[in-house]
This record gives structure tokens, C-alpha cells and sequence, in this order.
């Protein structure tokens, strides 16, 4: 009976227990880390909040945060750091659950372009362009990873929806050759931008230099300007610049002929006039600026000199047929003007005398008319006249005088050719053929008479002067007896 009366009991204690309520979860926990978008990089001290009951953490070195004891619903939580863009999500805690609230925020910062550099022994200076894309002025600073990067400016602004350019360059004195990579870091409020920089240095480098079009040609210069852009790297001047210039070599050297200017000490402009050229004649040309490490060339670029106006050789005029346009070196020449040699188109006589009044019975006269040079003619000429005297009434005519008293074609100012000048005949307007006119001279070639007289006296014998014979398969220039021998006479002149 007693122990029905203890399992009664017992029984009615268990009931009690069992019909008490268990405690009901009412709380939940928001846990998350704060990242940047593009590097998923933690973001450190970053303000996360919950707006609606007024609740705020900070983010650690690991980018986490957490909220515990969050009663159960739908909050607004919001992320911000100074230089990155606040970012809002709405998050609902479950009783008992932790609820994930992960950030990703956008860095506030300009946009580099280039995203990357590099320099160089021959680009040790580049522009960088920082544009804002806010609607707010924005403020950056700048630092470089080596103290060889330079930057300008270091700090500054930029308005809204603008850009600014930074000049970027490398100074290689503190480096040894190889390669770096280097960056630049873009602070904004807190925020980084780092734009990474390539640095190949190859050691002390020659200057850089440039050519420019030429501003004028003619028939015998060329004018054209070079730049110096560069000393070159370590260089502290240059020993000297000009251009370059050949008919040959396409890439003409300081070996070739060139034009020299310098020293200086500052990269620089230039102007070459390169004159003396011959005419209707390309000619390579190249700027040149050497220092102690060595030359350097710009690019080559090919100019021909014009076209002379006047005659050319094998053209009738002023009274005869042009055989010589005088050149660089000629007593005659003058840059920039078109002058030259007319022979008479026909023989003035054949077999004369070259002197008057001398004679193996009387002696022989010395006239010192003994020029050899084309052009030198003239002066002969009169030197001959002057000792021998003219023809008169048809009288002591020879060589010399039927040439200086010829009036021909309403030209009156005709002589007999020098030594070389002969040559430049027989060779462009006659048998020599080397210009392909042929004998348009219509100089005697038959080989039995066609010697022909110039105006060249010997200076070894007084009884000799010089003559060149024009038949086509001879190149024989001799000494012929003054009074003894007589030979072809060409009248020339000059225009």
C-alpha cells in the first residue's frame, strides 16, 4: 500500500515537469568581412553599422566584423571607409542563425591612364592622366617606391569629372644596369592606387637625335634642321652635331661628308645648309649629335637637289653649243647660278700657226700663257695677244688671234680653249661620246688631222704649246712646235 502511494507521487511529479514551456531563441548573429571589389584585399578600420538600432563596429586587420545578439528581423547594415564608395544591404537575422554580411566596396579614386609605365635609357620621362569620375574635387597624393622615380606634382586636386597629367621620370644616376619594377601610389582619402612602373636601364647611353623635312633645296644646297632631344643618359653635353650626307651610302655616317657644330651643353635645335651639291642628285641624309659614349643617327631621309634652269650641255645657245656647265672647284662657279663653256659650232680653220711673229729664225717669244684649268681660256688668250699682237687685214693671224677677233652669231667674245678644256669637249659634244650625244661638235676625227690647239703653253719648252687629238680611239694630249706644226683651231666662249 505504501509503495503504491510513492509511485503515485512520482508519477504526478513527472507530469508537472514535463507540462513546464523550454526557453525559445529570440537572437541571431550578422557576421561578415569587408573586402576591396578588385583586389578582395581586407579592408581595415571600416565603419559598419546598423542603422535602425543604432549600432557600429570596426572592421580588424582581417577585414572581419561581427554583430551578436541581434534580435530576429530585417535591418539595414551599412559599410563605409573614407575613399571608398558606402555600400547599403538589407539582411535578415534568423533566431539562432548567423546571417552573412560580407561587403565588397569600391575604391574612390581616379583612373589612371596609362594602368602601367615604363622607362628607358631612351624614354626616361612619360605623362601619366589622372581623370575624376565623382562629382566632387578630389585630392590625391603621390608616392614612388625608389627614390629614382621623380613625380610632379607631388599633390594636388582634381575637379570633378576632370583630369589631371603627372609627369612621371627616372633618374638613373643611383642605378646600376638592369632591370626594376618600380610603382607609384595614388593616396586618396585613405584609399591607394598603385600603377606599377618597368625600369630598364641599359647603362650610359649616346644623345637622341632627330631630322626634320628640309625647308629649302636648290640646285646646290640643301637646308635642313636637326634636334637634339637628349644629351644622353649621364652625357653632361654633346661634343658635337650636324647631318650627315652621301650620294651613295644609304645610311651615311661621320666617315661620310658632313656639316659640324658644337659643343653644347643643352639639347638643342639646328639648321645645316649643306652646300656645294651637284644638281639632279639625291642625296642620303641623316642628323647626327655625338658624346663621349659615342654617335647617334636619326633617320635617313633622301632629298634631290633641283634641277638647274638654262641650258645643258648639248644644247644650242648664245652663238654655239653648250659642252660645260662650270661646278664646285671651277674658277667660274657661283652657287646658285647656272653658267658654263659654248664651243663655235664649227672649225675656225685647220692647219694655223699657234703663235704670230715667232719663228725658229727669230726665236721664240714666251708668252706665260700657261693656264691648264677649264674656264682659264680667256686669260691665256689675251696673254697671247698681248705678247704676239692682233691679225690685222688678215696678217699675222694664228691661233690665239682669229679666235679673239671672231665675231660669230653677234658674239664677239670668243678665245681659245685651255688644255683641260679640251678634254671637257672632246668628251661631251665630241668623238669621246661620254655623255652618249656623239660628235655634235662635228669635230674632226679622222685621225690624219685632228689635233686641235689650246691656248696652254708649255712651260718646260718655250717652242711647244699643248694640243689634244680628238680622234674617237686616242687619248693623246702632246706639246707641237708653236710655229712648226699647225693644227685645228675651236673657237669657245662663256656664258
Amino acid at each position: 500500500m505504501r509503495f503504491t502511494h510513492y509511485l503515485i507521487i512520482l508519477t504526478c511529479i513527472l507530469s508537472i515537469s514535463c507540462s513546464k514551456d523550454e526557453p525559445i531563441e529570440t537572437t541571431g548573429t550578422i557576421y561578415g568581412r569587408i573586402t576591396e571589389d578588385v583586389s578582395n584585399e581586407a579592408i581595415v578600420a571600416a565603419q559598419v553599422s546598423i542603422s535602425d538600432i543604432q549600432q557600429s563596429v570596426s572592421t580588424g586587420q582581417d577585414g572581419i566584423y561581427q554583430f551578436s545578439d541581434i534580435t530576429a528581423g530585417s535591418y539595414s547594415i551599412t559599410a563605409s571607409k573614407s575613399g571608398y564608395l558606402t555600400d547599403v544591404k538589407n539582411i535578415t537575422v534568423v533566431a539562432g542563425e548567423t546571417t552573412n554580411g560580407d561587403f565588397s566596396l569600391q575604391k574612390l579614386l581616379p583612373i589612371a591612364n596609362p594602368n602601367s609605365l615604363t622607362l628607358n635609357n631612351e624614354i626616361n620621362e612619360v605623362t601619366l592622366e589622372l581623370e575624376n569620375t565623382r562629382a566632387t574635387e578630389m585630392y590625391f597624393s603621390i608616392e614612388t617606391s625608389s627614390t629614382s622615380l621623380s613625380v610632379f606634382p607631388v599633390s594636388s586636386s582634381i575637379e570633378p569629372f576632370n583630369t589631371k597629367l603627372i609627369d612621371v621620370s627616372v633618374d638613373f644616376s643611383g642605378l646600376a644596369v638592369g632591370d626594376y619594377q618600380e610603382s607609384l601610389i595614388i593616396n586618396v582619402d585613405g584609399a591607394s592606387l598603385t600603377i606599377p612602373v618597368e625600369i630598364n636601364y641599359q647603362g650610359a647611353s649616346p644623345p637622341i637625335v632627330e631630322i626634320n623635312v628640309p625647308t629649302e633645296i636648290t640646285t646646290t644646297s640643301i637646308t635642313i634642321s636637326g634636334e637634339i632631344t637628349s644629351l644622353g643618359v649621364f652625357a653632361s653635353q654633346v661634343d658635337s652635331y650636324g647631318h650627315v650626307y652621301s650620294t651613295s651610302n644609304t645610311n651615311p655616317t661621320i666617315n661620310d661628308s658632313k656639316t659640324e657644330y658644337g659643343p653644347t651643353v643643352d639639347p638643342l635645335s639646328y639648321e645645316s645648309v649643306i652646300e656645294n651639291l651637284d644638281h639632279s642628285t639625291t642625296y642620303y641624309i641623316a642628323a647626327y649629335a655625338t658624346n663621349p659614349v659615342g654617335t647617334a643617327y636619326s633617320d635617313v631621309v633622301e632629298v634631290t637637289t633641283e634641277e638647274p634652269e638654262g641650258p645643258q650641255i648639248g644644247d644650242y645657245h648664245q652663238g654655239g653649243i653648250v659642252f660645260y656647265i662650270f661646278q664646285q672647284g671651277d674658277e667660274d662657279y657661283v652657287a646658285g647660278e647656272h653658267h658654263g663653256l659654248i664651243a663655235a659650232e664649227e672649225d675656225l680653220t685647220q692647219n694655223i700657226d699657234w703663235c704670230g711673229g715667232c719663228d725658229g729664225g727669230t726665236g721664240f717669244t714666251q708668252t706665260n700663257a700657261t693656264y691648264e684649268e677649264v674656264g682659264s681660256g680667256d686669260t691665256n688668250t689675251q696673254m697671247i695677244i698681248e705678247s704676239q699682237g692682233s691679225g690685222v687685214n688678215g696678217e699675222n693671224y694664228y691661233a690665239a688671234s682669229i679666235c679673239n677677233d671672231l665675231v660669230l652669231n653677234d658674239y664677239d667674245d670668243w678665245f681659245l680653249p685651255a688644255k683641260n678644256t679640251l678634254w671637257e669637249m672632246k668628251n661631251n659634244i665630241g668623238p669621246g661620246d661620254a655623255l652618249g650625244l656623239g660628235n655634235i661638235g662635228n669635230f674632226d676625227n679622222t685621225g690624219g688631222n685632228s689635233n686641235y690647239w689650246s691656248s696652254t703653253e708649255s712651260e718646260q719648252f718655250l717652242e711647244l704649246a699643248w694640243n689634244l687629238e680628238f680622234y674617237e680611239w686616242s687619248d693623246s694630249m702632246g706639246e707641237a712646235s708653236k710655229w712648226n706644226d699647225h693644227i685645228n683651231v675651236r673657237a669657245i666662249r662663256k656664258f
